[in-house]
C-alpha cells in the first residue's frame, strides 16, 4: 500500500502538553489514541475484505510503531498470516486488482482523525490534571 501520512492540524497546544508529561505517559497516550482511530479503519477493512473464507477479514490488525514521545505510525492491514490480502488489493499477473484496504481507509480516515484528536485531548488533559 502507498505510504500515506495523515496528520492532525491545530494540535500544537496538545503536543506541547505531551512534552510536559513523562516519556512513558506520552507514548501510552499517543499509542492508545492512534489505536482507537486505527480500529475504525480496521473495522471498515473487515467489511470490505474479500470473503472467500472469512480468514482475511478476521485477521486485520492495528499496530503502532516508530514511536517517540510526540509522534508514531499506525499500520493497519492484514496480519502476516494472511499475506495474500495484498493480491486482491494490488492485483497480480493473473488477477486484476480489487482494492479493499484503500477504500476502507478513504471511507474512515476523517472519522479516525477526529477520534484520535478527541482521545489525545482527553488523555492529555486527564494526565496533566493528575500532575
Amino acid at each position: 500500500m502507498a505510504n500515506d501520512e495523515s496528520r492532525i492540524e491545530g494540535m500544537d497546544e496538545l503536543i506541547a502538553r505531551l512534552d510536559d508529561l513523562s516519556l512513558v505517559q506520552s507514548k501510552n497516550i499517543l499509542a492508545r489514541s492512534l489505536r482507537q482511530g486505527g480500529l475504525l479503519i480496521a473495522e471498515e477493512a473487515e467489511h470490505q475484505a474479500p470473503t472467500r473464507t472469512g480468514r482475511l477479514a478476521a485477521n486485520i490488525v492495528v499496530a503502532v510503531q516508530d514511536q517517540t514521545a510526540s509522534q508514531a505510525v499506525a499500520r493497519i492491514g492484514p496480519a502476516k498470516s494472511v499475506f495474500y490480502g495484498k493480491f486482491p488489493e494490488f492485483g497480480t499477473a493473473h488477477q486484476t486488482s480489487n482494492p479493499w484496504m484503500r477504500p476502507a481507509y478513504e471511507a474512515k480516515i476523517t472519522e479516525a482523525l477526529a477520534v484520535i484528536a478527541y482521545d489525545l485531548e482527553r488523555f492529555i488533559l486527564k494526565a496533566v490534571k493528575k500532575k
